[in-house]
């Protein structure tokens, strides 16, 4: 062989090694991947969380401290009439606008009009009408005369009217307040107006729109849970999903009644039996008030670009009739952690554009990782 041919091999087999190396570096499962960092969970202060008319009052202030979950941020209201917490903006709204309720009601419970119908309410005795328990006066003494019957659910629903609250509240010292005012304007046979001063609530403590105030207030219990029966059958749920939602131990019934206002305004849309089906799922009344401030997003979102179907499994979305996904997250501050990135990259949530509608704000490494991989952040959306 002569000295040009050997050359030429050499060369050759030093290309082909050089091709080897490259295509190993290119393809081989060698290569090590950079593991996924997360947000860890952060303590935020107050006045960058909520807006500063829910941290301070005449008779309340909120704790600097707002630890966060990922999601929803942690509040403690301490007032004159109680220390309360609240997971969420919405909650706290909902409970900084009951606390002058409850003062109200303190009052009119020291009052001389108060004293007076509770010994005329402890002097007969009583049968309810409506559809509450007798906590209050219910042992009589000696009166030979027939019952008298004493509708405590419309007093309550007065009561709660005049101060502005829910009259299915979960706070429990709003709650026994409420009952015990009702109790005695009832069987002491003496109006609201004689217990509670007049006044005009400043901000309504009831969970959704107006509309579905008016049925909370208007409506006696069994007449609304029939009425939203009827309208949840409309939309397609079966009576399991709907039973299910019913005995939900998130929804109090003016809960339900704005999640039902707020999915009637998704007409037409697909799948609205499967996001009854979500909702019955709920645990607390923070998770419900979640779904229904969720809905309510795309129920805006539907005004602006038509919703063709809504997915709800797991995790509440919309597709648009464009095609475009549509998350709804009425969170307050989003991080990035092994939920969100599950969620972000599910193969059936695929779509050539798609993005999240955040009541709050994102962590820097939220935003960053959503948008990597293919989703809008939108921030500052008003359930």
């Amino acid at each position: 062989m002569s000295e040009a041919d050997r050359n030429g091999r050499t060369r050759r087999a030093l290309e082909a090694a050089a091709l080897a190396a490259i295509v190993c570096l290119l393809a081989g499962p060698a290569r090590a991947q950079t593991p996924e960092e997360f947000d860890k969970p952060t303590v935020l202060h107050a006045v960058d969380t909520a807006p500063a008319k829910l941290l301070l009052g005449p008779s309340f202030r909120v704790e600097d401290a707002v630890p966060t979950d990922g999601l929803t941020a942690r509040f403690t209201i301490l007032s004159d009439v109680g220390v309360f917490e609240a997971w969420g903006v919405e909650t706290l709204a909902l409970r900084v606008a009951e606390i002058p309720a409850i003062r109200l009601l303190d009052e009119a419970c020291r009052s001389n009009a108060f004293a007076r119908a509770a010994a005329n309410a402890a002097a007969r005795p009583l049968q309810a009408t409506g559809s509450g328990l007798v906590r209050f006066f219910s042992e009589t003494s000696g009166a030979e005369s027939a019952p008298v019957p004493v509708d405590r659910e419309k007093e309550l629903r007065d009561a709660a009217r005049r101060l502005g609250v829910d009259p299915y509240t979960t706070n429990p010292a709003l709650a026994v307040r409420l009952d015990q005012i009702a109790w005695v304007a009832a069987a002491g046979r003496v109006s609201l107006s004689a217990l509670l001063p007049s006044a005009t609530p400043e901000t309504i403590a009831v969970p959704g729109t107006e509309v579905a105030h008016h049925w909370v207030y208007d409506l006696p219990a069994a007449e609304l849970r029939a009425k939203n029966e009827q309208r949840l059958r409309s939309f397609g749920a079966a009576d399991e999903q709907i039973r299910a939602l019913q005995t939900a131990p998130g929804f109090t019934l003016s809960l339900q009644t704005a999640f039902v206002e707020a999915l009637g305004r998704l007409a037409d849309v697909q799948g609205r039996g499967d996001v009854v089906a979500l909702a019955a799922t709920a645990a607390t009344p923070d998770q419900a008030l979640y779904l229904v401030s969720a809905v309510s997003i795309l129920a805006d979102r539907n005004e602006q670009a038509p919703i063709d179907v809504l997915l709800a499994r797991g995790t509440l979305v919309a597709r648009q009739k464009g095609g475009q996904l549509v998350a709804p997250f009425p969170a307050d501050y989003v991080s990035w952690n092994e939920r969100m990135a599950r969620f972000a990259q599910r193969e059936d949530l695929a779509a050539p554009e798609r993005g999240v509608w955040i009541s709050g704000r994102t962590t820097s490494r939220a935003r960053e990782r959503l948008e990597a991989l293919g989703w809008a952040v939108h921030e500052g959306v008003k359930p």
